[in-house]
């Protein structure tokens, strides 16, 4: 049988290239993080971190799992007690278990402000080597919540002192607010109801011409809340 006359199920072909791009790449992953753990060892103060063995870990990355094991140390602290710590973990910002990176997690994050949680563990684990549950996706969504208000509490605390660290100062600005009604599912819907109010506003200092009849607002920027 000719090529020609052969069905070739391309789809298939691409998706065994793909897990074995995946897995290529957390074997490299791998090798990498467990190369510097070498590095971090060899260069610590060792009055300070005492080398007490391996132990093995798990990082979710958009490519897939990557176990590794990495050095942990103990240490003295202040009061004279003891404690232990990974260096490496500490190194590439890792905490916790299911730790994910930084990459999967914006992935996860932009996929979920198009749908819903279950759609966003679709359509994350069918575009990357990472299997995810529409709960793990809630709770990374959850996390980046929380940091982002976190910083903007912290940002509203300075400004409320006259403290803020923004670059920019104008004599005027201009403000708009409004009301979206949003629809709730879950838990959501029976504590607030069917719908809650989120207000919506932005900020900005002008506008520019950007064609005829168009204009574009400057240094707009926009906040949303319930």
């Amino acid at each position: 049988m000719s090529i020609a006359k052969k069905v070739i199920d391309f789809n298939s072909f691409e998706q065994n290239i793909f897990r074995a791009c995946c897995a290529a790449g957390c074997e490299s992953i791998r090798a990498q993080l467990e190369e510097w753990d070498r590095e971090l060892s060899a260069s610590r103060d060792r009055s300070v971190y005492r080398h007490k063995g391996q132990r093995k870990t798990v990082l979710k990355t958009i490519m897939g799992e990557v176990e590794y094991e990495r050095a942990v140390y103990e240490q003295k602290n202040e009061d004279g007690t003891k404690s232990f710590v990974y260096l490496l973990d500490q190194a590439i910002g890792k905490s916790g278990s299911g730790f994910m990176s930084g990459l999967l997690s914006a992935q996860i994050a932009e996929a979920a402000c198009a749908g819903t949680y279950r759609h966003t563990a679709q359509s994350v684990s069918q575009m990357t080597g990472q299997t995810i549950s529409h709960t793990a996706a809630w709770n990374v969504v959850q996390e980046l919540g929380g940091r982002i208000d976190a910083q903007e509490q912290a940002l509203a605390a300075l400004a409320d002192h006259s403290e803020g660290n923004g670059e920019l100062e104008i004599k005027v600005l201009f403000e708009e607010q409004d009301g979206i009604w949003l629809h709730l599912q879950g838990k959501s819907r029976k504590e607030y109801g069917k719908s809650k109010e989120m207000k919506v506003a932005i900020a900005y200092d002008g506008a520019e011409k950007i064609g005829e009849n168009r204009y574009r607002l400057t240094n707009k920027v926009a906040a949303a809340n319930f």
